[in-house]
């Protein structure tokens, strides 16, 4: 991978300017990362990180970044998320490379296309980290020291000198910007290019089945549509609804098996909404703000809990129905299914999502967010709930907004307290 000069010379000394962190108290923890600090060659991970890195960032935005390569981006790309038409297609991204080289096998959640330096924060923060954390090819030891090594993010950013990561995450910009992008991996996506992830019909370790003739694919509801030049099909039943909450399989590239297409009929809510993945983050959300709590979201009327609801109502354009769905409705949903599991019965959490009804909703929600606003109520939640007001830090916080907010856009102006100061180079 080419590297600007600039984005070489620019890093500070790693000997002179070595930072003093907090430490992790775990001895696994501190194994991996003593592993991963001796393997000083950047080439492992094509050049997106360099020994002059080090005192800039934490120990866990360095054991992540460890684990990353470059990605070349895809029209497989192209069709997964609901905001894939805001994908640069001249832009290199990043990827997992426990699995980059993996054919056969759905890798979509590993890969990242920030559309600018400041979102590069999240795209570690979640799209990385969670990959992380389901992929079968990264190592059980590995993944519970980033976990730990998160946990202990927010206390070593402020041992940092001021800017550090700023500076940082513009430095992996210009490299990643200055990949040359391979147009054979936009018009394609096959087991001849490693850096592509298969179709998610797919399945690793069987051979794939005959693919659907056109007629069983119009009996099944799959319509074909065209990503520059390549074919895809989507579901005619939700197409309306935004993609995090549709079933699972609404869109796969290249010719699906009927098999494929009947599991996501099975599943497919038509143009109401599926809120499984919405409900999952949210459980996360909860549990990572102690202020929260899914019993007391639907019944306290305390600061935290108004002030929440009042981030929420935002960004779903204030619409009441869809406020209560994304609050109320799922936390009753999963209280109600913890509350089973402990008394070791069936939770039947998906049924009490289903009782929900969202028919028609996904026309309600808004084609603009008021990003200062929006910036204004989430600073408000974070004093009452004892967070810090910078949205980045707040992974579950972040990609809950982009699943109930099809229109939200990680901002790169708000949320950031270091953009309304002066960088160190000034």
């Amino acid at each position: 991978v080419a590297v600007p000069d600039g984005a070489l010379s620019t890093g500070t000394n790693f000997e002179s300017s070595a930072v003093s962190l907090p430490e992790c108290d775990d001895e696994e923890t501190r194994a991996v990362l003593k592993a991963a600090e001796e393997d000083k060659d950047p080439a492992s991970n094509d050049n997106l990180l360099l020994p002059s890195d080090r005192p800039l960032i934490t120990d866990f935005i360095f054991l992540i970044m460890k684990q990353a390569k470059v990605a070349q981006p895809s029209a497989l790309d192209f069709v997964r998320g609901r905001r894939s038409t805001q994908l640069n297609s001249k832009q290199a991204g990043l990827c997992c490379k426990h699995c980059i080289n993996q054919t056969g096998y759905g890798v979509s959640m590993g890969r990242s296309f920030p559309s600018q330096a400041d979102n590069l924060a999240s795209s570690l923060n979640t799209s990385l980290y969670q990959h992380i954390q389901k992929c079968q090819f990264v190592p059980d030891n590995l993944k519970r020291a980033v976990v730990n090594l998160k946990r202990m993010h927010s206390v070593q950013v402020s041992a940092l000198r001021f800017g550090s990561q700023r500076r940082f995450f513009n430095l992996l910009w210009d490299r990643l910007s200055a990949v040359e992008v391979v147009e054979a991996s936009l018009n394609e996506a096959d087991a001849s290019n490693p850096a592509v992830p298969m179709p998610p019909m797919q399945c690793p370790g069987k051979s794939a089945k005959p693919n659907a003739d056109d007629s069983t694919i119009l009996k099944l509801g799959f319509i074909p549509r065209s990503v520059g030049s390549s074919e895809c099909f989507e579901c005619q039943y939700c197409r309306m609804v935004p993609m995090s909450l549709r079933a699972d399989g609404s869109v796969v590239l290249n010719r699906p098996t009927e098999e494929y297409m009947q599991k996501h009929r099975s599943n497919c809510k038509g143009d109401s909404l599926d809120l499984n993945y919405a409900a999952r983050l949210f459980k996360e959300l909860v549990k990572s703000c102690e202020a929260l709590s899914l019993e007391t979201i639907s019944t306290s009327t305390s600061e935290v809990s108004a002030s929440f609801k009042d981030v929420v109502r935002e960004l779903v354009g204030g619409d009441e129905k869809l406020l209560f769905v994304f609050t109320d409705g799922i936390a009753n949903a999963a209280a109600g299914d913890d509350a089973a599991q402990g008394k070791k019965q069936d939770g039947g959490f998906v049924s009490l999502l289903e009782k929900l009804d969202t028919k028609g909703l996904w026309c309600k929600f808004p084609s603009l967010i008021d990003v200062d606003k929006l910036s204004s109520l989430f600073n408000k939640f974070a004093k009452n709930a004892g967070l810090s007001p910078e949205l980045r830090e707040h992974s579950q916080f972040i990609r809950y907004c982009q699943t109930v907010s099809p229109s939200f856009v990680y901002p790169s102006k708000s949320f950031n307290a270091e953009e309304t100061l002066p960088s160190q180079s000034s």
